[in-house]
C-alpha cells in the first residue's frame, strides 16, 4: 500500500468516526426534545421551560436549583416536579430525593418557606417522597396511576403521543384563586386523601383532589396531582397561568423562586467520576487517543535504523597552510602567493596600529607590545622580503612561511 492511499484511508476513517459521533449527538438531541422530563430546560410538551421563561420575562427572581435539598439556605419558593418513571429509567443522572433531603426540606418549609410539589400522574407520590409526606402529616395520600394500555417500543417511547385533556371546575375560593374559574390538565386520576390537616383547593370528579394546601410550621406546601398544571402544553390553557402566578405572588414575598433541576440530573455538584462520564469529555478523550495513535503510527513508519551523527573533521593551521602551499606550488605561483600573504598581514598590522602606509617592518615591530611577537615579526618579515627580493622560493620554504604567516595573524587578532 502506497503512502497516498494509506493517508486517504486514514482521512476517510476520521470522517466516518466524526459522522457517527454527530449522528449520535443528533439522536440524543432529538430524544431530549421529546423527553417526558418536567424540567425547565425542556421545550417539549412535558417540560416546564415556558413557566421559567415567563417568570424571567416578568423579571421575577427565578433561578434553577442544581444542588441537593440539604444545601437549601435561601428563603423563597421551591418548585419541584416529580420525575417521571420513564425518565428515571432512561436517564442515569435522574435521581429520586434521599431520606436526608426530604427531612431537610421539611425543616426548610417549617422555617417559613413554600414548596410547590407537582406529582407525576404516572408514578406513586408516596413512593417518591414518602418521608416528606410523613413529615407533612399526609402519609396516607394516594393517587391512582395512569396505566399504559400496552407496552411501547423504544422507537415509540420518544414519539409525541396524544394527551387527552380535561377541564376542572371545582376551584375552591382562597386568597390565591381569585379570578381562577376553569383549569385544564391532562386527563389523569387525582389524589384520594385520607386523614390530615389540609385544604382541598381544586376538587375533581369522584371526590378526588387535584390541589391540596397545607401549612407546616411557619411555611406552606401546595401539592398538585399532575405536572400538567405547569408544563409547556397546559400552562397557557384556561386559567392555569393565572393560578400559577397568583400562588407565587401570595407566597414568594419577593424571595427567590427556585426550579428544582438536581433530581432531573442537572447537577452542579462536582465529582470527578461524573466529570469523566460527561459526553464531551469522552469525545475529547476519544479524539486525543485517535491523534496519539496516528502520531505513534506515523513515527513508527518513518523511523528506521539509528544513524550516527556526522562529526566534522577539523584541520590544523599547518595542514591548511601546507595544502594551500602545495596547491599554489603546483601552479608555480609560490612567489605571487607569498607576496600576497605577506602584504596582507603587513597591511592588517598597519591598519590596526594606525601607522603610515609605507611604514617599515622595524616600525611595525616597535608597535607590537609583546616582545615575543616583535621578534617573530622581525624574523618573518626579513625572510619574506629576502625571498621576494631574490625571486627564489621552493615548495617547502613556501609552505613553512605561509604557515608562519597564518599563525602570526591568529596570535595578533
Amino acid at each position: 500500500m502506497n503512502a497516498t492511499l494509506r493517508n486517504w484511508l486514514i482521512f476517510g476513517a476520521i470522517l466516518a468516526a466524526t459522522l457517527a459521533v454527530a449522528l449520535s449527538m443528533a439522536h440524543r438531541y432529538q430524544a431530549s426534545q421529546l423527553s417526558h422530563a418536567p424540567t425547565s430546560l425542556s421545550a417539549s410538551p412535558f417540560g416546564t421551560k415556558a413557566a421559567f421563561a415567563t417568570l424571567e420575562r416578568l423579571q421575577w427572581p427565578v433561578a434553577r436549583w442544581q444542588h441537593p435539598w440539604t444545601k437549601l439556605t435561601q428563603a423563597g419558593v421551591l418548585i419541584y416536579a416529580d420525575p417521571a418513571s420513564d425518565e428515571m429509567a432512561s436517564s442515569r443522572e435522574a435521581r429520586p430525593p434521599t431520606t436526608e433531603e426530604e427531612t431537610f426540606l421539611s425543616r426548610w418549609i417549617a422555617r417559613g418557606n413554600t414548596l410547590l410539589l407537582f406529582a407525576n400522574s404516572r408514578s406513586a407520590l408516596r413512593e417518591s417522597v414518602p418521608t416528606l409526606l410523613k413529615e407533612l402529616g399526609i402519609s396516607s395520600l394516594t393517587n391512582n396511576l395512569a396505566i399504559e394500555r400496552s407496552p411501547r417500543t423504544l422507537a415509540e417511547f420518544y414519539q409525541p403521543r396524544h394527551r387527552p385533556a380535561e377541564t376542572l371546575r371545582g376551584v375552591m375560593p382562597t386568597s390565591f384563586t381569585i379570578g381562577v374559574r376553569l383549569l385544564e390538565s391532562e386527563e389523569h386520576p387525582g389524589f384520594r386523601p385520607g386523614y390530615g390537616a389540609f385544604v382541598p383547593v381544586i376538587v375533581g370528579p369522584d371526590k378526588t383532589v387535584d390541589l391540596l394546601w397545607l401549612t407546616h410550621g411557619r411555611g406552606n406546601a401546595l401539592i398538585f396531582s399532575s405536572t400538567a398544571f405547569i408544563d409547556n402544553e397546559f400552562l397557557p390553557q384556561r386559567d392555569n397561568l393565572a393560578l400559577f402566578l397568583n400562588i407565587l405572588s401570595r407566597f414568594s414575598a419577593g424571595n427567590a423562586i427556585l426550579f428544582d433541576e438536581y433530581h432531573h440530573g442537572l447537577s452542579q455538584e462536582f465529582a470527578f467520576q461524573d466529570f469523566l462520564e460527561l459526553s464531551v469529555v469522552k469525545l475529547a478523550a476519544a479524539q486525543m487517543a485517535l491523534v496519539i495513535g496516528l502520531l505513534i503510527y506515523s513515527q513508527w513508519r518513518h523511523f528506521g535504523a539509528p544513524i550516527p551523527l556526522a562529526h566534522e573533521t577539523r584541520r590544523s593551521v599547518m595542514e591548511y597552510a601546507v595544502s594551500l602551499g602545495d596547491l599554489y606550488s603546483r601552479a608555480e605561483r609560490q612567489l605571487e602567493t607569498l607576496d600576497h600573504l605577506y602584504r596582507r598581514a603587513r597591511q592588517e598590522l598597519i591598519d590596526h596600529h594606525g601607522l603610515r602606509a609605507n611604514a617599515t617592518s622595524a616600525e611595525i615591530a616597535l608597535r607590537l607590545n609583546v616582545p615575543r611577537l616583535q621578534e617573530q615579526w622581525s624574523q618573518l618579515a626579513s625572510e619574506c622580503e629576502q625571498h621576494l627580493a631574490a625571486r627564489k622560493l621552493t615548495r617547502h620554504e613556501f609552505g613553512r612561511l605561509a604557515a608562519r604567516i597564518q599563525e602570526f595573524r591568529r596570535q595578533t587578532r
